[in-house]
């Protein structure tokens, strides 16, 4: 298994933090009192909504992320790579807040969260190092839970 260690963050890349995860509470407290439609499924539940990709130690992983969409992605373990290929978006992690427009690459550090805005359909690829073929494994592999580092620096030592 890879992973990273994790990224040193400041004061302010922190409070950044902290909002998408306020993001992500107001969210699903809407979508539970019916206020907001969840059109794409937590992939810890439920993966069918992405597009799987494998070659030798590399998976990647489509979304179609429909135009006025928001989500908020999991943690992630490592580093990654994502690509959008298609669409225009708005995204933001602790490092990062930039609106983009296909194609375009970038990359990811270990422990980030991303909260994206699709203002047209956008098909958001993210691309992780792993040798497992089994989508819903991957997920409970390289996607953690909390923003506790400690839990974090736990679940990198697993």
């Amino acid at each position: 298994m890879i992973h990273n260690q994790i990224a040193p963050r400041n004061p302010t890349q922190l409070a950044v933090r902290s909002k998408i995860d306020e993001l992500q509470h107001t969210m699903e407290e809407a979508i539970t009192k019916g206020e907001m439609e969840q059109t794409i499924a937590n992939c810890k539940e439920d993966n069918s909504q992405a597009k799987h990709y494998f070659g030798d130690g590399v998976y990647a992983r489509s979304l179609l992320i429909p135009a006025g969409t928001a989500v908020v992605g999991h943690i992630h373990k490592q580093n990654r790579v994502c690509i959008i290929s298609q669409g225009k978006c708005t995204f933001v992690d602790e490092w990062h807040k930039r609106t983009v427009t296909a194609p375009w690459i970038g990359e990811f550090k270990a422990g980030s969260k991303t909260a994206v805005y699709a203002h047209t359909d956008t098909t958001w690829i993210a691309c992780l190092g792993t040798d497992l073929t089994d989508p819903d494994i991957i997920v409970e592999d390289l996607l953690k839970e909390s923003h506790d580092d400690q839990v974090y620096i736990e679940q990198l030592e697993d």
